[in-house]
């Protein structure tokens, strides 16, 4: 059975074999080992910080030398979007100032169509300008697909965004790179999104 408490300040290590859920804020000065999962948030050392993000559906690492909630932030989104009905389907907008380390993809559900298909032949993750930006089914090698756990994994250069970007998923037409003539009916793609971004300093 897991344990659950509100503020905890351990002067030594923590040890946890099942879940540890913390209501508020948990500070540990020695060791921490969960066997378990974590939830909530931990600061170790006022060097660190791990657990929940602000983000809805999303987890957080964040480095913070103060403890203050300033520093960098690695988000992960785990986002599924299902019943597609449309070319285009928003997933996620990445706040500007962030660098995008990976676009992950998985079809947990067959992408299909109420006729014929037209020039819909595959998937890909990215904006609405550019479908395939974060990859495409099959990618690093695309390949054409819409059945069930077809996957796409980008990982590339970290890229600086000037502007907010958002992610869609996009039924394409062969190779990816563009939209296809014909919305689905059917099928669900489940997208994790990995970036960093930043907790401006504290005033002084």
């Amino acid at each position: 059975m897991g344990k659950t408490q509100g503020d905890h300040e351990a002067t030594d290590d923590l040890i946890a074999g099942d879940d540890l859920t913390v209501g508020d804020d948990a500070t540990i000065s020695g060791d921490c080992t969960v066997t378990g999962t974590v939830s909530g948030a931990a600061v170790a050392g006022d060097a660190s910080m791990f657990g929940s993000s602000s983000v809805t559906g999303a987890a957080a690492i964040q480095l913070d030398p103060t403890a203050e909630g300033e520093g960098l932030n690695t988000v992960i989104v785990d986002k599924t979007v299902s019943a597609l009905s449309a070319v285009e389907t928003a997933v996620f907008s990445v706040p500007a100032g962030s660098v995008i380390r990976a676009v992950l993809g998985n079809v947990e559900t067959a992408i299909g169509f109420a006729a014929g298909a037209g020039t819909s032949v595959t998937w890909s993750l990215g904006t609405t300008g550019d479908p395939d930006k974060y990859g495409t089914a099959g990618y690093p090698t695309a390949a054409n697909a819409l059945t069930q756990n077809s996957k796409s994994s980008w990982v590339a250069t970290p890229t600086h965004l000037a502007a907010a970007e958002a992610i869609v998923v996009t039924i394409a037409a062969t190779g990816g790179t563009a939209d296809g003539d014909t919305a689905p009916n059917a099928g669900a793609v489940r997208v994790v999104l990995v970036y960093d971004t930043y907790a401006a300093l504290a005033n002084a």
